[in-house]
């Protein structure tokens, strides 16, 4: 169960990385939009998890069998999403206080959002070592057949409990 959170964690953490750089204080993401992060993230993780085990998993693996629809039906639940994952990964990443997050703020989503995606993507298949590979097949075949957003959910959940430097899940008002 350790290795399963710990994976979990890991690419829900990896996905977000992307561009949030460390603040003085961690970036407080309400779960809404930590949650919309999550939803428009997780498709392009799992492109960057297929991109770097797809190749080394038998083909009979969840991965090399069922990715390609598998990010499809993610990333179709991720359309809509972008507008309030734009402003949490802008709120991470420190938008307004840097200059380089003043870039990133200024760039039109059409601009924006494939850097975003692609950024996600590549960094995963970077991160996942291939001996991770088996951990991570079991990890996206166990969560696969969830509701993307029942998938955010749990990832908001676990980073709200673990939280992170730099990402944090704020605590609802009572």
């Amino acid at each position: 169960m350790r290795t399963f959170l710990k994976t979990g964690v890991f690419l829900a953490l990896a996905a977000l990385a992307s561009g949030a750089q460390a603040q003085e204080q961690s970036a407080c993401l309400t779960e809404s939009e930590a949650n919309a992060l999550f939803v428009y993230s997780i498709p392009e993780a799992l492109d960057g998890v297929a991109k770097t085990c797809n190749s080394q998993l038998p083909q009979s693996a969840f991965m090399p069998k069922h990715s390609t629809e598998t990010i499809a039906r993610f990333r179709a639940a991720a359309n809509g999403k972008w507008p309030e994952a734009r402003a949490a990964f802008l709120k991470m990443s420190g938008a307004g206080k840097e200059d380089n997050a003043k870039v990133l703020e200024s760039l039109p989503n059409s601009a924006l959002q494939p850097f975003v995606a692609a950024t996600l993507s590549t960094l995963v298949s970077k991160k996942i070592q291939p001996q991770d590979c088996r951990k991570v097949d079991r990890l996206a075949a166990a969560l696969a057949p969830l509701a993307p957003a029942d998938v955010a959910a749990l990832f908001t959940a676990l980073v709200g409990m673990v939280g992170k430097d730099g990402f944090q899940v704020c605590e609802p008002a009572q």
